[in-house]
């Protein structure tokens, strides 16, 4: 490795710099400054590009600690076994972490620094030391999981990882289905590291992570867990208006087994629900998950609500939360508009296998809580 390459890798190894070179928004500026902090005195810019273009593609391995400070892992490359990074700034406010990572790519610096690393000396070089989350929120989708996760983001000590597609990339890969455990407790540690000050993370999973709840409890036995359910024929009607990724047939499935047999969308969007209604019947049957189903959540008491996710959240987090069940988690600053579907909209099996789960709810004291609709 030569001295330039060195003062490169350095330079993704420091904080300050990086962050001075995000605040610039032209070539010249950019290349000025890239060309001091690289001792490059004569760097014109076609050198410039030339040069980025070479580092990036090269494996990164990172040096210390400091690298994941800067850098949040996004993306996994499954035809490389790679992980992408990008610049990390302020912590993800946005209702999904796919969200966070299409503002932040805009960037000039996220447009030419581009460093990957692979998922395998990730492992080799990877700190002893395990985050541990202070909730997980199982959900099949459209249940207000994103409200719920969303009113969480802006309290100072909480961290929310809301359906991070690097990690179900990951799990879903059968080339790592060996070292799943360890996988998951290092991308968590990766997505978390660049906000320290942050001592409650709370990761809001993609609805068919649901499928591997086993192994998420195995990796993070002392989180609490909730599993958020909702009237099927609500689900659909939401599905139909725009279907989720898990809710359509696909080549590329995010299923681990997909072998639903489905001539219309409908019966299989039917099928993948009951799949998702059994997952949660054996999650809950464990008695390390809280079943809540979204007539409940908008519905929580002030003190219902500490007590549902277990964080130290103060008075004005509390504030928050009722701020956000006028709003739509997923279209910022608009208010929500509830369109409850009829009975008819999903079958008599699904609605029966929902009542049974409707059952096991905790009752969230009855005189505080209005009773839950019929199915």
């Amino acid at each position: 490795m030569n001295d330039l390459t060195q003062r490169y890798i350095k330079l993704l190894h420091n904080r300050q710099q990086l962050q001075q070179l995000a605040a610039q928004h032209s070539m010249a500026h950019f290349c000025d400054l890239l060309a001091r902090y690289l001792n490059w005195p004569d760097l014109t810019e076609p050198q410039m590009l030339t040069f980025l273009r070479q580092q990036n593609a090269k494996v990164v391995v990172p040096q210390s600690i400091e690298f994941n400070r800067c850098w949040f892992a996004y993306a996994y490359q499954s035809n490389q076994q790679s992980v992408r990074w990008l610049l990390a700034n302020e912590k993800p406010q946005q209702p999904f972490l796919a969200d966070y990572i299409a503002a932040n790519r805009q960037s000039l610096l996220a447009t030419l620094i581009q460093p990957y690393s692979l998922l395998a000396d990730l492992l080799a070089v990877a700190a002893p030391t395990k985050v541990v989350p202070a909730l997980l929120i199982f959900h099949w989708s459209r249940t207000g999981s994103t409200l719920l996760a969303s009113s969480m983001m802006p309290a100072a000590r909480c961290l929310v990882l809301s359906e991070s597609m690097l990690i179900s990339d990951v799990l879903t890969d059968p080339v790592w289905q060996d070292r799943t455990k360890e996988l998951l407790q290092l991308l968590v540690h990766l997505q978390s590291s660049p906000w320290p000050e942050c001592s409650s993370i709370i990761i809001k999973t993609n609805a068919w992570d649901l499928q591997q709840w086993r192994l998420w409890q195995t990796a993070f036995p002392d989180a609490k867990s909730l599993c958020l359910i909702r009237q099927p024929a609500a689900v659909l009607r939401s599905h139909k208006r725009e279907a989720g990724r898990h809710m359509v047939k696909q080549r590329v499935t995010v299923w681990l087994d997909d072998n639903c047999q489905a001539e219309d969308l409908i019966t299989y969007q039917q099928q993948k629900l009951t799949q998702l209604m059994q997952l949660t019947a054996q999650l809950v049957k464990t008695g390390n998950s809280t079943l809540i189903d979204y007539q409940q959540l908008i519905q929580l008491s002030n003190r219902q609500w500490r007590q549902l996710t277990g964080l130290p959240l103060n008075d004005s987090d509390i504030m928050t939360w009722q701020q956000h069940l006028k709003l739509d988690a997923k279209n910022n600053g608009q208010l929500y508009r509830p369109a409850e579907p009829a009975t008819s909209d999903c079958s008599p099996e699904l609605a029966q296998q929902y009542h049974l789960l409707r059952l096991q709810c905790q009752d969230w004291n009855a005189d505080e809580l209005n009773p839950l609709p019929a199915v």
